[in-house]
C-alpha cells in the first residue's frame, strides 16, 4: 500500500487475519484502526513517511510483531504498551518529534536494533541498559549525558551518537568509538560509587582493572 494518498490505514486490511507484513510507506495516514489488534500473525509493520502524531496503545496487542518502522512521521512520544511486544527485535522511529521514551522500553527483551535518530530527546532512560541491543542510533538529538549504566549493555556492537551536545563522555572520547566510550562509562561509574562512599581506594583500583574492556 506504499506511495498512495491514504488518509488512514484501511480497516478492511484487518479482516485478513493471516497477514504477516504490511507496508504503508509514503502515504498521508493520520490514524490506525483498533481492528489492527486482530492481526495476530503480523510480524512486519512499516508506517514510515506518514502523518502519525501517536502510535495507539493497542499496538501493544500485536504479539507477533518483530519489526516496527515509523520513521518520518510527527510522533511526539511512544506508548507504554510498546513494552508488551516480546518478539520485537527492531524499532525505527527516526525523524520524528519524540521528546522522551517510556520506561517500559526496558521490557523489550528481544530488541536488537533501536533507531531514534533525529528526534528531540534530552535524555536516555536507564531502563535501556536492561536490553540486549546490538545497535543503537540516537544521533541528532539533544542528549548531554550517556548514563553510566549503559556500560552493562555488553552485547552492543554499534553506537551512533553524533550531533548531540554531549559533555559526558566528551566528543573527543566519542570519536574513538564504542570501546573507548564503554571504558569511560566504567571509570565514571566507579567514581560515582566512590563519591557515595561505597568503595575504598583499594577496591576502586581492583574494579577499575576488572572493568576495562579486553584489548583487541
Amino acid at each position: 500500500l506504499s506511495k498512495n494518498r491514504l488518509q488512514e490505514l484501511p480497516s478492511e486490511i484487518c479482516d485478513y487475519h493471516s497477514i504477516e507484513r504490511i507496508n504503508c510507506y509514503g502515504n498521508c495516514i493520520k490514524s490506525i484502526p483498533p481492528a489492527i489488534s486482530h492481526l495476530q500473525q503480523l510480524t512486519y509493520l512499516d508506517l514510515s513517511r506518514n502523518q502519525l502524531t501517536v502510535l495507539p496503545a493497542y499496538i501493544g496487542n500485536l504479539q507477533s510483531l518483530e519489526v516496527l518502522i515509523a520513521a518520518n512521521n510527527k510522533l511526539v512520544s511512544l506508548p507504554e504498551e510498546l513494552g508488551m511486544l516480546e518478539k520485537l527485535h527492531e524499532i525505527d522511529v527516526s525523524c520524528n518529534e519524540i521528546s522522551h521514551l517510556p520506561l517500559q522500553i526496558g521490557d523489550l527483551t528481544s530488541l536488537r536494533s533501536f533507531n531514534i535518530r533525529r528526534n528531540l530527546l534530552v535524555e536516555l532512560p536507564l531502563e535501556i541498559s536492561r536490553l540486549n541491543l546490538r545497535k543503537i542510533d540516537f544521533s541528532n538529538n539533544r542528549i548531554e549525558k550517556i548514563p553510566t549504566v549503559f556500560r552493562k549493555i555488553d552485547t552492543l556492537e554499534e553506537i551512533i551518537l553524533n550531533n548531540n551536545p554531549l559533555i559526558s563522555p566528551t566528543a573527543h572520547i566519542c570519536t574513538k568509538g564504542r570501546k573507548h566510550i564503554m571504558k569511560y562509562l566504567h571509570i565514571e561509574a566507579i567514581k560515582e560509587e566512590r563519591k557515595r562512599g561505597i568503595l575504598h581506594e583499594s577496591e576502586m583500583k581492583r574494579l577499575a582493572r576488572k572493568s576495562l574492556p579486553p584489548q583487541q
